[in-house]
């Protein structure tokens, strides 16, 4: 039995026979780690495009090709629920809307989709608060439709969040590589990122100055050009609301 056979075997059994999307820490996502090979990792980038294609309609973006090394220091990480986030976005797609009150809509949509494509679906985190208010600025999801053969990992949300978890990966791939990050900013650090999520969710009326005060290179920020495009789009929204 090849490897790509041998994994899809196992992700399908996982997933209905012995639910584990119900369950993160359960061990069969562990032995799951231990049959990914780089076969496997092509053909789960692959499938990728399968997955947007069942998601016409939306600006869906599929996110590049994993790595074994990667996959190797993900894996190394003690937490019962690595190995379940090393399996579950071998595949990968992200949704941005700048209307976050759209986030709910798109994700049920999706839901439907993959139900009617005979998959499971199961959603990480809530995007409302009790109230029914906005309470984050992007939803993750997990799919898995057996005709595709792999799980494939939801984002939908606000674009700053999307180029937020971008950088992020370009740094951990950096640094696994021993590469520098000059030019790259971390819009974690000086809490950029919470600042700006709480600005997004708010609708305060905030001028650009402000983002600069709270960015970590201060007004260096026009040199991420993508940046300053969502941030003038969050200032023109917040002064319509």
């Amino acid at each position: 039995m090849d490897s790509v056979h041998a994994y899809k075997q196992l992700l399908s059994s996982a997933v209905f026979e012995k639910e584990a999307f119900q369950d993160v820490n359960h061990p069969v996502w562990k032995e799951l780690v231990s049959l990914i090979t780089g076969e496997v990792l092509s053909c789960a980038h692959e499938a990728s495009a399968m997955y947007v294609k069942l998601f016409d309609g939306f600006p869906v973006q599929s996110r590049p090709l994993k790595t074994m090394s990667r996959i190797l220091v993900k894996s190394q990480a003690t937490r019962p629920d690595v190995p379940f986030k090393v399996n579950s976005d071998l595949s990968a797609v992200r949704i941005p809307t700048y209307n976050i009150h759209e986030i709910k809509t798109i994700m049920l949509e999706l839901q439907k989709r993959i139900t009617n494509a005979g998959g499971s679906f199961y959603i990480r985190n809530a995007i409302e608060d009790s109230e029914g208010k906005p309470a984050d600025i992007v939803q993750y999801a997990f799919a898995f439709v057996p005709v595709i053969g792999y799980v494939v990992e939801i984002q939908v949300g606000h674009p700053f969040a999307i180029h937020t978890f971008t950088i992020d990966s370009i740094i951990r791939d950096k640094r696994l590589n021993g590469e520098s990050l000059d030019g790259i900013v971390d819009l974690w650090d000086n809490d950029f990122y919470t600042f700006v999520k709480s600005v997004i969710i708010s609708g305060t009326h905030t001028r650009i100055d402000d983002f600069i005060k709270q960015y970590p290179l201060g007004d260096k920020l026009q040199d991420d050009t993508v940046l300053v495009e969502i941030l003038q789009n969050i200032l023109d929204n917040n002064v319509s609301t």
